[in-house]
């Protein structure tokens, strides 16, 4: 809703510039195509134009009863504009649990002190063994009201499991929410138990987000991938081609070459389809 309240209100100020804008009549079929022809000079994604075309047609139905966006002109351009640029192959390569276990043991020089080291240590681990996104991991916005991001109380933690209550996701808008059971590992690797004992026990008190830094600030997106980046050069990979959905992509690959059923992976990382076949790779 974020996206087409935004796509509405750049369509409004885009058309009120316009000669003879009428601004209280029904949007034209040639309005929204102006719009978007705009928009594809200043280079944007087809993707983008295919969000900005959904938002404009929302509030169109939504206001006027009519819809220009289905007009069979508007729905052929944008399906040629696909055609030109057809989607390239995902280049992030996956996180996979020997990578996680060369990168904890390099956080302990990469960390300024013992509490980041812990703190990257919980957040990395449960991101692979969770199969989770970045935005379901870190805390964005008002750290009071935060729609997703693991909060301290969405976690029980027990000596044989970890179990995370994902509030809200990319594919769960409605926020119907998900329990993840991440069991203990046997080995002495990362563990995501272990890990968040570790942490929590360091941890201060302070209820909101459970990944915070010992001042209290929230644990960011940006510092995420940055200190994974980091380890991932100390262990003389290419970090570059290495994404924060580089653990979600890894836990995918990981549990197809362990041979798990396809339901069982579809129920770690709560895709609804074959979708995570996109996921695997390979080569690793």
């Amino acid at each position: 809703m974020r996206s087409y309240k935004k796509a509405w209100a750049d369509f409004l100020i885009f058309r009120s510039k316009a000669p003879g804008a009428r601004p209280y009549a029904a949007p034209s079929t040639r309005e929204v195509l102006h719009y978007l022809a705009h928009l594809k000079e200043l280079g944007r994604a087809p993707k983008t134009l295919n969000i900005q075309s959904a938002g404009i047609s929302y509030f169109c139905k939504a206001f006027f009863t009519t819809d220009p966006c289905a007009a069979f002109i508007v729905r052929k351009t944008l399906e040629g504009w696909r055609r030109q640029h057809p989607p390239s192959a995902d280049g992030r390569r996956p996180l996979t649990y020997d990578i996680l276990s060369q990168i904890h043991k390099a956080l302990r020089t990469v960390c300024w002190s013992k509490y980041e080291a812990r703190l990257f240590s919980a957040a990395f681990s449960i991101s692979f063994f969770g199969a989770l996104r970045i935005g379901e991991v870190v805390c964005e916005g008002g750290v009071t009201h935060a729609q997703r991001g693991i909060l301290l109380s969405d976690i029980t933690l027990s000596r044989s499991d970890l179990i995370i209550r994902v509030r809200s996701s990319k594919t769960d808008q409605q926020g119907k929410g998900a329990l993840l059971r991440l069991p203990a590992a046997q080995d002495k690797g990362p563990c995501p138990v272990r890990d968040a004992r570790r942490f929590l026990y360091l941890r201060p008190k302070n209820p909101g987000p459970l990944f915070i830094h010992a001042d209290g600030s929230r644990l960011a997106r940006q510092q995420f991938t940055r200190v994974m980046r980091m380890a991932l050069t100390a262990c003389g990979l290419p970090a570059a081609e290495f994404a924060a959905h580089s653990f979600r992509i890894g836990a995918a690959t990981t549990a197809v070459h362990l041979g798990l059923s396809t339901e069982r992976i579809k129920e770690m990382g709560r895709w609804r389809s074959n979708a995570y076949k996109t996921y695997v790779r390979n080569n690793v």
